[in-house]
């Protein structure tokens, strides 16, 4: 009878343990992967939104009358949902924009707006621009 128990063949303990380490060693591997990815789409998202928030705001004052667009800057905020806000409570995006006069040309003013947010402590802003003629 002990000659049966010894002749069947199975894994042993260690065989087991080196395959477990194997198994979490690929698993952990994969979790950094993904958390990398999150992180990837989230920056991604308020990037989109960052551009869209520029954008909208080209949009507007490209429909201002030529006259009624005056030189200087005007910082307005907005929330991670794209809501526009004058005062910095509640919101995520810091939007400015600039209008000068183009000095070569007459009749034309450059019009840049720029996005800015901050993600795990670092800032971010995008950047867009166009001309507005008379």
């Amino acid at each position: 009878m002990p000659s049966s128990i010894i002749n069947k063949r199975g894994f042993t303990l260690i065989e087991i343990m080196v395959a477990m380490f194997f198994l979490l060693t690929a698993l952990l591997g994969l979790l950094s992967l993904t958390t990398s990815v999150v992180k990837g789409n989230a920056f991604s998202k308020m990037t989109t939104m960052a551009n869209t928030l520029a954008k909208s705001k080209i949009e507007e004052l490209k429909g201002y009358n030529y006259d009624d667009l005056s030189a200087g800057s005007v910082i307005d905020y907005a929330t991670t949902s794209g809501a526009v806000s004058s005062t910095q409570t509640g919101t995520f995006y810091t939007r400015t924009y600039t209008v000068v006069d183009d000095s070569p040309a007459v009749n034309m003013k450059n019009v840049t707006v720029q996005v800015g947010w901050s993600m795990n402590g670092t800032s971010h802003n995008v950047s867009t621009s166009t001309i507005v003629s008379r």
